[in-house]
């Protein structure tokens, strides 16, 4: 069925991790650039499109805690912050689709540089891909490009990915064998070296989606998991933290300073929906599982 070059473990960083990263660049991407409701916020039919600009742009806070489960159903645990100055802008939305085209990258590079810069052919080279494809083709313009077409194929021919047919004899593939084994004495070793560079590109992606989202990444699975399961028991009376609601509000405050006519700001203050979080909630949900068992599996 072709040439394969690279392991399962290979292939579930490199093609399952960047269908995933892909699903979530396209839906937020769209959200973010092509919904024009991805912010809606209370305010009057004059201001409602500037304020709905600016509080989009500029960022928006945590609602008030005396507020929240009355005037919200977002509720955040805010018993940390002293003033309202301390309350964390919430606008990294905006970064998402250029974070996740980072870890596009990131799930791809060790691959990449593994296919382009240290594999170099050598299993095609080992069953005679280059070797055959030359001399077929020397052989087809001798005889004016009348080679033998796909149905004509010897019971000891092959294809490889790139269409190139190969030979399958044992002894040819033994005898290409040994004349490439010298150039190749450390390919094992690559192989296992950017193999497990997976892991640290894991890794790196971790840290680097944790600082993005304000350093709130690497506990966010755990908390989700300890909130689901604490959800329906009895409560006495306390409003349950939702960690969901902390890392991708759905309800935020919005402040806007204006200058008035005698010199002094005007301040006010909006209630805004950010509808666009409901994804961005599970989806990172998702992607923490995903990248936690993805570095169990290359762990043990």
């Amino acid at each position: 069925e072709g040439v394969v070059i690279d392991s399962p473990l290979f292939r579930l960083h490199h093609q399952a991790s960047t269908f995933m990263i892909m699903i979530g660049f396209i839906f937020i991407s769209v959200e973010n650039y092509l919904d024009t409701k991805a912010i809606l916020c209370q305010t009057g039919k004059d201001f409602s499109a500037y304020a709905k600009s600016y509080c989009w742009i500029h960022g928006t806070a945590y609602v008030r805690s005396h507020l929240q489960g009355k005037a919200t159903g977002c509720f955040v645990d805010q018993s940390r912050l002293h003033s309202e100055e301390d309350a964390p802008v919430t606008a990294y939305y905006l970064w998402l689709p250029y974070l996740l085209s980072l870890l596009f990258v990131f799930a791809k590079l060790p691959h990449s540089a593994w296919k382009r810069f240290f594999e170099n052919n050598l299993i095609g080279h080992i069953l005679g891909g280059q070797n055959q494809n030359q001399s077929e083709n020397k052989h087809e313009n001798q005889n004016g490009g009348g080679g033998q077409g796909p149905h004509n194929q010897t019971p000891g021919q092959g294809k490889n990915r790139q269409g190139n047919r190969f030979k399958s004899r044992p002894v040819e593939i033994a005898q290409n064998f040994v004349e490439f084994q010298a150039n190749y004495n450390h390919y094992h070793k690559k192989f296992f070296f950017w193999e497990a560079s997976n892991i640290f590109t894991v890794y790196l992606s971790m840290q680097t989606t944790h600082w993005i989202l304000n350093y709130k990444f690497f506990p966010y699975g755990v908390q989700v998991i300890e909130y689901i399961n604490s959800y329906g028991q009895p409560s006495h009376g306390k409003m349950l933290h939702d960690p969901m609601c902390e890392l991708f509000p759905t309800e935020v405050a919005c402040n806007i300073n204006i200058g008035s006519t005698t010199g002094a700001i005007d301040r006010t203050n909006f209630l805004c929906i950010l509808g666009n979080n409901l994804f961005n909630q599970k989806y990172f949900f998702m992607l923490w599982l995903w990248w936690v068992a993805l570095l169990l599996i290359s762990v043990f």
